[in-house]
């Protein structure tokens, strides 16, 4: 899944953020501010968002409803996450 969405974001012209390592507090930033519209990770990296959005006011969290697509692969992604 991970890389059949960067090919297709690639094919259509997306600008795409790859990262040489992940920061939990500066992806919320990112994603909170629009940066992004889509989200792929692995279900570690989802646990460590979901921990840092949760310190977030409401305010924040309610930026990500401009999300159009948040996408896991590598591993299942447990229900509570």
């Amino acid at each position: 899944r991970q890389v059949g969405g960067l090919r297709c974001a690639l094919a259509a012209g997306a600008k795409v953020l790859l990262r040489s390592h992940y920061e939990a507090h500066r992806t919320a930033d990112e994603l909170i501010a629009g940066v992004a519209t889509t989200f792929f990770a692995v279900p570690t990296l989802y646990v460590r968002l979901v921990e840092e959005l949760a310190g977030r006011p409401d305010a924040e969290r309610a930026a990500l409803a401009a999300m159009r697509l948040f996408c896991s692969g590598s591993a299942p992604l447990a229900p509570e996450s």
